[in-house]
């Protein structure tokens, strides 16, 4: 008798998603878990982890927090003022990778049209 095993290695690393339309909260939704690291150099990213340092923005914009929830796998990033039109909320790729080490694909840049994030 001969037996059959398939498996499927992961060989891509985590992406992120614009997911928010109000002047005030933005997120970026990763889809998988996320940890910071690469290869066996990694430690998981824990729900509440301040996200800040790992965002570029542009004028105008002022972060109140930015944080990280390991159980919607995404980052929630929540403005003290409804940013102006044409602002810009970068999630950097930076040192992110998956639970397999692979690196975060690419950054995502957020963009404000005055009504929605895209």
């Amino acid at each position: 008798m001969t037996t059959t095993i398939n498996f499927t290695i992961d060989k891509s690393g985590p992406t992120a998603t614009v997911e928010s339309s109000s002047a005030t909260v933005l997120e970026f939704a990763i889809g998988e878990d996320l940890y910071l690291g690469s290869g066996d150099s990694k430690s998981p990213i824990n729900t509440g982890f301040d996200m800040k340092s790992h965002l570029l923005y542009s004028a105008g914009v002022t972060i109140d927090t930015a944080e990280y929830d390991g159980n919607e796998d995404k980052v929630v990033v929540t403005l003290s003022a409804p940013a102006p039109t044409d602002a810009t909320i970068t999630f950097n790729k930076g040192n992110k990778c998956d639970a397999a080490g692979n690196p975060m694909a690419a950054d995502v840049v957020a963009t404000f049209d005055g009504n929605d994030w895209n």
